[in-house]
């Protein structure tokens, strides 16, 4: 049994146990989702939101073979896709100049490593570990922490479809082409294998054998060619997904039938060794090393592209992706093991597991609680099947065992002949079946546009993105949003993205393949979103921008939220007043801190309150004495505690070490309890700090006199009206604005719904949140 599986699937019963893995979880998800896994829209989501993490694992597998390891491919990546979008931009390149120039920025840096791994001897880790800060530092310091969006030729690199041609058939014709010289190419290969195999006298698999391998793959690269070929019109096989299986092929070959492939190997396997044989071990070195950060950016060039623009935290926590993939694909800790497919294989694995979770609506925290076990699962059983010397639990498995009664050596020789003709059998007929079924039960999500204009059922899916979970505030809205929708009617998918913009991208693209009629999207960076955005819109769906606004992008329907401007020119008011109060007479030394830069928010917050700072900074009433007054020095970066607290501490040590600060702008309270926990720390008089959102300690805090005021902007009102709008759009009416002309999202003029925002401090804490169903408890115990 274990030898026609051999003959079947290949020679690594490992590999072909993760194969296996992954039809068992696709599978099961296609099952509990009701069918929304094996959709044409969800296989392209699944290939766009992923192409660049398995690109990132196609160089890392070889990195880790040659017994190494790169932690700075998520930040080479971010680095190169800033300067891509720059150079086209600001510095005038063409767009083919300047993925040229991002490629060669990736090969500069990768020999920079490389260097100091192979010819000065410092390890991998400590190197990449250096290349990390560093080009992340460079990636901000370059772009000054903004986001860059970049034209549509970019785009389509990496988020782009195969153009369709000739007479509409109604199928995209370059993904028929690809998907029928993908069999051909299969089949004569395989072919021709046999007989170079046969011809220097080698073991070759029966016939009958060969067949039914080819015909099982033939079979399914059919299906697939089907699914690209009969998506949504203007969708086909992904752009990404074609850059993907080029390298898949390329690496393999490279890695499996060339001298460099077998001395990484080699090098991996046992360094000395191969050294004392006559490999140049510091040449490979540098070689992958170089090829990686080669590969980085390439990923960096398909993730903007994807993302329509480049952003300060393009790239976060990417190389732990990519690592996951190639120990989960079967490659050794201690390196010389390890293929290109095996890698790839865990990559879909973990997308797979991270699509299916999604589409069942887990939450980001328990996705990825999930996905941290599967992967120490993996290393586990690869440091337990060393020790066991077996290579995996499918040969564990189906080993071969004592018999209690031997069989004829006629049988022996009868088996082989029968077993593979009634497993392919089975196999094909279990194959065939399970895509009839999948045909005749395919689920239709994602209405024409024209029938979400006049209304949609009233227990319709919508889908609510949030950003992650920075702040109680963000909480409360996933609370409040699940039971508003669920009061009125609706489905509900709320999601947090604790995993970034990109994992935010893919809860998008989930939303729309499990046929979400309305998006509400809190974004972690509005402008890295364009693409996703617009493939709702060609789904019908409508998307209402919340809190914060979607910007490049002419596919947002509506933006809710509170006048941000105002909120800033309010916390420059009570700025004064609490100076006023506080600290006698001015002249007052003041600091000022702002929120994200990848936020479109904090930018409007800062110059609403500057309209009233600044002119007091210019007549001397109010003292900036680290003269740090422009947006950027005062960007806190993640709106991160920490982040604010270690710039306060920083201040008081050098700055404020022997002067009085007397006030601080913070932009909100989770960032004005972290400079009022600085000053106490640094044992000086309690400054004068304005916030916003009226977090519950803060609102604590005011009451004891520390932190002076918060903005109150109810997150009740702030849902209540979202939902709002989706009532209105569902019953096929357009929702009311207040504000059709202020926020243009350099696209085009998105209409809003503002809510007045309230000033907070000691005397009128009560009086404010008397109605507030949880803060009416603290100032009114």
């Amino acid at each position: 049994m274990m030898t026609a599986l051999k003959h079947l699937f290949g020679s690594d019963p490992r590999q072909f146990g993760m194969i296996f893995a992954l039809l068992a979880l696709v599978s099961f998800f296609q099952i509990q989702t009701g069918g929304l896994v094996l959709t044409p829209a969800n296989l392209m989501n699944l290939l766009n939101g992923n192409a660049y993490i398995l690109v990132l694992a196609v160089g890392m597998v070889l990195v880790i073979i040659a017994g190494h390891i790169d932690l700075s491919v998520g930040s080479v990546a971010a680095f190169a896709g800033i300067v891509l979008a720059l150079a086209i931009r600001d510095w005038g390149l063409a767009p083919w100049l300047a993925v040229l120039l991002c490629l060669g920025v990736g090969a500069l840096i990768g020999a920079w490593q490389g260097f100091w791994v192979a010819y000065v001897g410092i390890p991998a880790f400590v190197v990449t570990l250096a290349g990390m800060m560093l080009f992340r530092g460079a990636n901000q310091a370059l772009g000054h922490a903004n986001t860059i969006p970049v034209p549509e030729s970019i785009q389509f690199l990496g988020g782009g479809y195969l153009p369709t041609f000739g007479y509409d058939t109604g199928l995209n014709d370059p993904t028929l082409m690809l998907g029928t010289g993908a069999i051909l190419w299969l089949v004569i290969g395989g072919w021709r294998a046999r007989q170079r195999t046969l011809a220097l006298g080698g073991e070759v698999a029966p016939l009958g054998i060969l067949a039914a391998r080819l015909g099982l793959l033939a079979v399914v690269i059919a299906w697939l060619t089907y699914q690209f070929a009969s998506g949504r019109p203007g969708t086909s096989f992904p752009v990404p997904g074609l850059m993907l299986v080029s390298l898949v092929l390329l690496y393999s070959f490279i890695a499996g039938h060339t001298i460099l492939g077998r001395h990484v190997y080699a090098v991996g396997g046992n360094s000395q060794a191969a050294r004392l044989s006559g490999v140049d071990t510091r040449r490979v070195t540098f070689l992958v090393m170089m090829n990686m950060s080669i590969l980085a950016a390439l990923a960096g060039l398909m993730f903007v592209g994807r993302a329509t623009a480049s952003g300060p935290f393009d790239g976060v926590s990417w190389e732990l992706d990519a690592i996951s993939a190639v120990f989960i694909g079967g490659a050794a800790v201690s390196g010389g093991v390890g293929t290109v497919i095996g890698a790839v294989i865990g990559g879909l694995v973990m997308a797979v597991l991270n699509n299916g979770l999604q589409l069942m609506g887990v939450g980001a925290d328990w996705t990825q609680i999930i996905k941290g076990l599967v992967l120490l699962l993996a290393v586990a059983f690869d440091v337990y099947s060393k020790r066991q010397g077996r290579p995996s639990i499918i040969g564990w498995l189906m080993r071969q065992r004592p018999q209690p009664h031997p069989r004829s050596a006629q049988t022996e020789a009868a088996t082989p002949a029968v077993l593979p003709v009634v497993l392919a059998a089975l196999l094909l007929v279990g194959l065939g079946a399970g895509l009839l079924w999948l045909t005749g039960h395919r689920p239709t999500p994602g209405a024409d546009a024209d029938s979400a204009a006049s209304g949609f059922p009233a227990d319709s899916l919508i889908g609510v993105a949030l950003p992650q979970k920075t702040s109680e505030n963000w909480v409360l809205a996933q609370q409040l949003f699940q039971h508003g929708l669920g009061a009125a009617g609706f489905r509900f998918d709320v999601q947090f993205a604790n995993g970034g913009v990109p994992e935010q991208q893919n809860q998008i693209q989930t939303m729309v393949a499990k046929g979400a009629k309305v998006i509400i999207v809190g974004a972690i960076d509005g402008s890295q979103l364009g693409g996703q955005l617009r493939e709702a819109e060609d789904a019908g769906t409508r998307v209402i921008a919340y809190d914060r606004l979607l910007t490049n992008t002419s596919a947002v329907d509506y933006y809710v939220a509170y006048d941000n401007f105002k909120v800033g020119v309010l916390q420059g008011q009570a700025l004064l007043e609490g100076l006023a109060q506080r600290k006698g007479a001015p002249p007052w030394t003041i600091e000022l801190f702002a929120g994200s830069p990848d936020d479109a928010n904090s930018q409007v917050f800062f110059d609403g309150a500057m309209s009233v700072l600044g002119p007091r900074i210019q007549d001397g009433t109010l003292v900036v004495t680290s003269r740090q007054t422009r947006f950027a020095q005062a960007a806190t970066q993640g709106w991160k505690a920490e982040n604010a607290q270690r710039r306060m501490d920083t201040l008081f040590a050098g700055t404020y070490d022997q002067t009085e600060l007397a006030g601080v702008l913070a932009p909100n309270d989770t960032l004005a309890r972290a400079i009022l926990t600085s000053a106490r720390a640094a044992g000086k008089a309690l400054p004068v700090v304005t916030g916003q959102d009226s977090e519950v300690e803060s609102v604590k805090s005011i009451l004891r006199g520390e932190q002076y005021a918060s903005i109150y902007k109810s997150t009740s009102d702030l849902v209540r009206q979202a939902i709002a709008m989706v009532v209105d759009l569902q019953q096929g009416r357009e929702p009311p604005v207040n504000d059709d002309h202020s926020y243009n999202n350099g696209v085009k003029i998105v209409p809003a719904y503002l809510l007045e925002p309230l000033i907070v401090t000691q005397a009128n804490a009560r009086e404010v949140y008397a109605q507030d169903p949880i803060l009416k408890r603290i100032v009114n115990p």
